[in-house]
């Protein structure tokens, strides 16, 4: 039992140690490359993880919920994929498409 309290222990302190890593990688940050490589190479100093910490909730996040249709597309309203604009049934889901009034 005591050798499982142990490892349990290990496994927690592991993951207080890579905690600016893991905010950073939940917030998408955009720089969670380099806060993995200083909280790898300089948390175990306090400052250094607390730099890490700061970086990690301070960075821009990414985003990845970029419009990828351009001028003569639209988003399917059934199904989201990108359709041509002049589409009157969507090729992905195969419903009608509502008529466009011009």
């Amino acid at each position: 039992m005591e050798v499982i309290g142990i490892i349990l222990i290990v496994i927690l302190l592991i993951y207080v140690y890579f905690f600016p890593t893991d905010i950073a990688n939940k917030r998408n940050a955009e720089h969670v490359t380099g806060i993995f490589i200083l909280n790898l190479f300089l948390g175990w100093t306090l400052v250094g993880w607390v730099i890490a910490l700061v970086w990690a909730v301070s960075s821009e996040a990414i985003d990845d919920d970029v419009d990828d249709a351009s001028e003569d597309e639209k988003e399917c309203p059934f199904c989201a994929e990108i359709i041509k604009l002049k589409a009157k049934v969507c090729r992905f889901c195969n419903r009608d498409l509502p008529i466009r009034k011009s």
